[in-house]
């Protein structure tokens, strides 16, 4: 099978952003600016946008994994035999560009800035000034952000500025970091998703681990192996355009990885815990404390930013999401539901590939018989509008928004996390 067949968007997480979207695809301009709501014209005013970087160099865990396992089977005659270029293959990922953003995430950021300057340009259009930016401390939110800004800069302007300055935002951008109930029963918890365990280890994985050992010449390979067999295939495909190691997998183990990968993000970011989408309560509360603030000042004629773009995780991301009720699907992924589970909705590849971006518009509407002025929301899911839990529409009334996510609204972090917990007990 050639390897532009594996150029798809199932690869979970580490799905590259054009994969799954039509990098030519038609924008016009401006056509995110106006919405109809009851037969009202209503404009946008804000956009609070969160972006996930851009691709990105393996984690430096992975890239040790990697050359572990390609010295292990170089050191193997009969693999090198079926598969010659491991003789000469040297791990393309130095440990010093762990987690950086690649070359292929400045592009996807960069046009990612120019794809939503087209939609909104009559926002932004002598306001770039009146946009903050966020970033995490992490090389790879900074480097995304810049490249973004080169990106809305050019098609703005006509030319590609640098000197953008974000702010470090770790406390609305990385709350998983602080969370004590999360950090506890979560994420350093080995029995947190035991139905993502279930499935490593279980029939489908192991078909496929000895389907890739039977190609190798080797008698078994383990759950792990086959996972790093994966990514390198994921991971040189995306940065170099081409992977031998993709030689050892068939089309179709893609959708099981993809399913194996999901579980883990359902279980440890998404639906799977309480505690995983409660803790996104720093930036969920900021959000509606910035739509508030606008909404304020636009009805006294102060300025106010027309945009907060900020450049983030799939672990700030999915929890968000979930707190907003994207994506939910009415049965939870079980190691035991494959095949009753290929129409989900909640499938990382396509809701959070790198670059992914969740935004939230707010629009004014035309003035009416109403003395209290209509403001509207709308929710954009990878550039694309989606439909809103709150009201079971595309469009939503801000006051019937803001009471749906009241818990968001009002949130206590500390309290959620049980942060303060230890400090009560003495």
């Amino acid at each position: 099978m050639g390897r532009n067949d594996f150029r798809i968007p199932l690869y979970s997480t580490k799905t590259p952003y054009f994969w799954g979207k039509d990098i030519d695809e038609f924008i016009g301009e401006d056509e995110e600016i106006w919405v109809d709501y009851d037969n009202k014209e209503c404009q946008i005013i804000h956009l609070n946008l969160i972006l996930r970087h851009g691709s990105r160099s393996p984690t430096l865990s992975w890239i040790k994994q990697m050359t572990a396992l390609g010295n292990i089977l170089k050191s193997n005659p009969e693999v090198i035999e079926r598969f010659p270029f491991l003789n000469s293959w040297e791990n393309p990922f130095p440990e010093t560009q762990a987690g950086h953003l690649s070359d292929l995430g400045e592009d996807e950021h960069f046009s990612l800035g120019r794809r939503f300057g087209r939609r909104f340009s009559l926002l932004f259009t002598g306001d770039l000034e009146n946009i903050f930016y966020g970033v995490t401390y992490k090389q790879r939110t900074q480097a995304s952000c810049a490249s973004f800004y080169e990106g809305l800069t050019d098609t703005l302007d006509g030319e590609s500025r640098k000197n953008v300055k974000p702010a470090i935002n770790d406390k609305l951008l990385r709350f998983f970091d602080t969370c004590s109930k999360y950090i506890k029963s979560v994420e350093n918890n080995k029995t947190a998703a035991p139905e993502h365990t279930s499935f490593k280890y279980g029939a489908e994985m192991q078909r496929i681990a000895q389907k890739i050992a039977d190609k190798l010449g080797l008698k078994t390979l383990n759950s792990e192996e086959a996972q790093t067999i994966h990514h390198l295939c994921a991971f040189e495909l995306a940065m170099f355009d081409k992977s031998d190691w993709c030689d050892m997998l068939e089309k179709e183990d893609l959708f099981i990885f993809e399913y194996l990968y999901d579980l883990k993000q359902y279980w440890k970011r998404g639906y799977g815990h309480s505690v995983n989408w409660g803790m996104s309560c720093p930036f969920n509360s900021n959000v509606f404390k910035q739509l508030n603030d606008v909404i304020h000042k636009a009805r006294n004629g102060v300025d106010y930013n027309v945009a907060d773009i900020q450049f983030a995780h799939a672990e700030t991301i999915i929890p968000i999401y979930t707190a907003f009720g994207l994506f939910n699907d009415s049965i939870p992924l079980k190691a035991d539901n494959y095949k009753s589970q290929k129409e989900r909705l909640f499938r990382t590849s396509k809701i959070v590939p790198m670059s992914a971006s969740f935004g939230i518009g707010l629009y004014q509407c035309e003035a009416s018989e109403d003395p209290e002025e209509v403001y509207v929301v709308r929710m954009f899911v990878n550039e694309k509008p989606v439909v809103i839990p709150a009201c079971g529409q595309e469009i939503c009334e801000y006051k019937q928004f803001m009471k749906y996510y009241d818990d968001l609204v009002n949130c206590n972090y500390a309290e959620i996390c049980e942060n303060n917990k230890l400090h009560d007990e003495l």
